[in-house]
């Protein structure tokens, strides 16, 4: 079945996100379970499982891109290299933005509240009401959203 989607979505994120659903080959969360006031509301989906497991991929695959370039000169490497490095790293990002957003919409959907977090074992938990401000947070979506943020706030500077 899994298969079949991918072909449907072949060249995309989803392509990918299907794959991981195909092998049961899941990132795991590294948040710890329920912690002081949190409610357990659910579990993931294998689609949202998939989702995740694309972000950290998509960490991931973002890093090595990254440190290609680190300690080069552009003159040091190829042209079509280069671009062909920089037109990855944009779809990668742009695809960890796709599956980010869906993610936690799709959570958001099925358990109706936006106070929510992941936890290990793939549990959906509402999030305690005297939770820390999540610019303080490290978890790794809080991570992630402040880094995103970052990003989008320095590329409309620059345009």
């Amino acid at each position: 079945m899994f298969k079949k989607a991918a072909k449907a979505v072949k060249g995309t994120f989803l392509e990918k996100v299907f794959g991981f659903m195909e092998k049961g080959n899941f990132a795991e969360v590294d948040s710890p379970k329920e912690l002081d006031g949190e409610e357990k509301r659910g579990d993931m989906t294998l689609f949202e499982k998939g989702l995740y497991s694309y972000l950290k991929y998509a960490q991931a695959r973002e890093h090595e891109l990254v440190n290609f370039f680190r300690g080069k000169s552009l003159i040091e490497i190829e042209a079509a290299k280069l671009k062909a490095q920089r037109d990855e790293l944009e779809v990668v990002r742009d695809g960890f933005e796709a599956a980010n957003k869906l993610l936690w919409d799709s959570i958001r959907t099925r358990v109706s509240d936006d106070n929510i977090g992941i936890r290990s074992g793939f549990e959906i938990v509402k999030l305690s009401e005297t939770k820390d401000d999540p610019d303080d947070c490290n978890c790794p979506f809080c991570q992630i959203r402040r880094s995103l943020e970052s990003r989008v706030a320095g590329s409309k500077s620059t345009n």
